[in-house]
């Protein structure tokens, strides 16, 4: 009789404890699955910052720095607020055909502008120099790349002797600007191209030194020498 209470009290702790166990595991199981959906909501939550910081570079990186207006040549920053040129892009070429027939164009007939994904593109002819030219902007993200191609479509051969192109900006509305030459803006003989609106007023700018060495030179080669007042370099830099 003693031995059978014994078995029945042993078997009913090992119930017991089978029952605690499980009960255990199913708290670790909770407290599991608490844990899951935490980590899932941390995830989700950083998933969507990262979305949103995504989406507002994206936005950021679509609006151009620089805009171009082709039609009336304005080249502006809307971020800035500054406009670097407001005129009429200007084009002008001179040279001559065969070395016989000279000529100086500047008017671009049969203008034509179409737009093509990020690109604006401008075809048109120069009658008198029997020139075609295609000039093309190309929206990169923060800057404007332009690309220009001449052909000659005379039977002759063409010597260009002078080429301007640019954008155009009325100097006497900007008296705060400075230009300085890029990439040199210290030249040969160690003077500065970097000059106030009111230097260019003046003409208060030259070129560099050594002016008749270069003459010399160009006239052995017989090439083209720009004008000793011209104002030459790669480009220029507003500040």
């Amino acid at each position: 009789m003693g031995i059978g209470v014994f078995h029945q009290i042993e078997k009913n702790f090992l119930e017991y404890t089978l029952t605690l166990k499980s009960i255990h595991m199913n708290l670790t199981n909770i407290e599991c699955s608490i844990i899951l959906k935490k980590i899932c909501a941390i995830l989700l939550f950083t998933c969507l910052i990262l979305l949103v910081i995504s989406c507002s570079r994206t936005k950021i990186q679509k609006e151009p720095v620089i805009k171009l207006n082709v039609k009336t040549g304005r080249l502006y920053s809307p971020k800035a607020n500054v406009t670097f040129a407001d005129g009429p892009y200007h084009y002008s070429i001179a040279g001559s055909i065969s070395d016989k027939e000279s000529f100086r164009d500047s008017i671009l007939k049969n203008k034509q502008i179409r737009e093509d994904g990020n690109k604006t593109i401008i075809t048109g002819k120069f009658y008198e120099a029997n020139i075609e030219i295609s000039q093309v902007f190309r929206q990169m993200g923060n800057h404007i790349e332009e690309t220009i191609t001449l052909t000659n479509i005379n039977n002759d051969t063409v010597n260009l002797d002078d080429i301007r192109f640019g954008f155009i900006a009325d100097i006497s509305d900007r008296p705060d600007w400075r230009l300085c030459a890029v990439p040199f803006r210290v030249q040969l003989d160690g003077s500065k191209h970097d000059y106030s609106t009111e230097d260019l007023k003046k003409g208060q700018y030259k070129n560099a030194g050594f002016w008749k060495e270069a003459v010399k030179f160009c006239q052995q080669k017989k090439a083209f020498l720009p004008g000793k007042r011209r104002w030459n370099t790669g480009g220029w830099a507003v500040r």
